[in-house]
């Protein structure tokens, strides 16, 4: 089986036009995390880079299967962003009172 390696996979412009787009709808749904979007970029980049030794070329096409790793990615990655917010803000509220 032949290996892909990330490299390609990167170098391809649907992947890269992927990226963009899912940080742009992140920034627009979630504009407090502006901040954080060069870390949700290597955070998903690093998703796609460990997933991309699964691929299994019979199964879809690299840029479809880029795509659903992004999207899943892209998930887990917000819910853990949010689920972090949350316990600061209850670690940081007690009683109504700000801490």
């Amino acid at each position: 089986m032949n290996q892909i390696a990330f490299e390609d996979v990167y170098a391809e412009a649907y992947v890269r036009e992927s990226i963009e787009v899912i940080l742009k709808n992140v920034a627009e749904h979630y504009p407090m995390l502006e901040s954080e979007m060069d870390d949700i970029k290597q955070d998903l980049l690093i998703a796609l880079s460990n997933k991309i030794g699964c691929y299994q070329p019979e199964r879809c096409s690299l840029n479809h299967y880029a795509r659903i790793v992004l999207d899943s990615a892209i998930k887990k990655i917000l819910r853990k962003m949010f689920a972090r917010k949350r316990v600061f803000e209850r670690l940081a509220v007690r009683d109504g009172v700000l801490l």
